[in-house]
């Protein structure tokens, strides 16, 4: 959508004569069919679409502000090359209807210096209930605008609806060939305050790599770039960011930017969140939940690849902070090699 936007900028600067001083504001909506219920189909933009960009030709998406956790207002994102940034002011969620509306909050080089006043809003409206016919909502998705003093209304119209057309057909085949969540829990028990083990986590876990190993050789640390918490982890290539670190609630919440065969991880959506809670006498609970969507007959390698990379990560937390074992095994036993965990997983394979 990024590539196609600056093209189209460049085609609407040829010389016009006698344009309007106060163009008309640019109106389009596009309408799609989701097989999802409202709630789901909800989940699936924030996850393809806002965090991802879905339907742009190039990864051009970078989450400046994770927003609230339970609706995500206030996230805020990046669209590159553009520099443009959007807010998410409202959302909200029920049986039979969902609704985001968003603005542009920096109009970026695109519209450099235009007040252009853009805002959007996404509804997705129940159409069948359910039961025994698949749940269906329709997606109607409004944008509108003023262009730039001088600018084509009629150009911009067919620019905005190219531009959201393709995003939700992207977010319409995405949700059609989504796969059912997994869900890893894993539990530790720690010998560290809990905010002691939050700040650990951060260095330790993400910043240093956890003590990864590759076969008998030490994985490198991971290649940290960007300023929102990124980091590229060789081998294979995986993307992820660090989306929020919530030292209220001691919580750090973290997705893979780029899952997908070629860096051997067969996934749609892969996202974690590590919650650290007080048990007393100076010693917390780590609890560690990892959502994945395993592409189709991805699901072993997935799940196999998620399971070992977590638990050997909580394991070496676990020993970096030393477990307070006597009090720990009689929670969860204790593994072959000495490390006090428990695990599981739930959802459909």
């Amino acid at each position: 959508m990024g590539v196609l936007l600056v093209l189209c900028v460049a085609l609407d600067a040829r010389p016009r004569f006698a344009r309007s001083a106060a163009p008309a504001a640019v109106r389009v909506i596009v309408r799609r069919t989701i097989e999802a219920t409202p709630r789901d189909a909800l989940d699936a933009f924030w996850q393809r679409t806002w965090l991802r960009g879905g339907g742009a030709p190039l990864p051009s998406v970078r989450l400046d502000v994770y927003g609230n956790r339970a609706t995500r207002v206030g996230s805020v994102r990046t669209l590159w090359p553009l520099g443009m940034v959007e807010r998410v002011d409202h959302a909200a969620a029920q049986a039979r209807g969902a609704r985001v509306r968003y603005s542009l909050v920096q109009s970026g080089a695109l519209f450099a210096g235009a007040d252009i006043r853009h805002t959007g809003e996404l509804r997705f409206s129940m159409r069948s209930p359910g039961g025994t016919a698949p749940s269906r909502c329709e997606l109607a998705w409004s944008v509108s605008f003023t262009p730039p003093r001088g600018s084509s209304v009629a150009f911009w119209q067919r620019v905005t609806a190219l531009a959201i057309g393709g995003a939700a057909d992207d977010l319409v085949a995405h949700v059609r060939t989504r796969r059912p969540q997994r869900t890893l829990v894993v539990r530790a028990p720690l010998r560290a305050p809990a905010r002691r083990a939050w700040r650990e986590w951060a260095r330790f876990v993400w910043s240093n790599g956890g003590g990864l190993r590759v076969g008998p050789v030490p994985a490198p640390p991971p290649i940290r770039f960007g300023a929102r918490g990124e980091r590229l982890i060789l081998p294979p290539g995986l993307v992820e960011q660090l989306l929020l670190q919530d030292e209220a609630a001691l919580e750090h919440t973290y997705a893979v930017l780029n899952p997908g065969l070629l860096v051997l991880y067969p996934c749609s959506e892969h996202a974690g969140v590590v919650r650290f809670r007080a048990r007393g006498r100076g010693a917390c609970l780590m609890e560690w939940v990892v959502r994945l969507r395993p592409r189709s007959l991805g699901v072993p390698l997935a799940t196999s690849v998620t399971e070992t990379v977590v638990l050997a990560l909580a394991r070496n937390f676990a020993r970096e902070l030393k477990p307070e074992q006597a009090w720990a095994q009689s929670v969860f036993g204790t593994d072959s090699d000495g490390a006090t965990l428990a695990w599981a997983w739930s959802g459909e394979a």
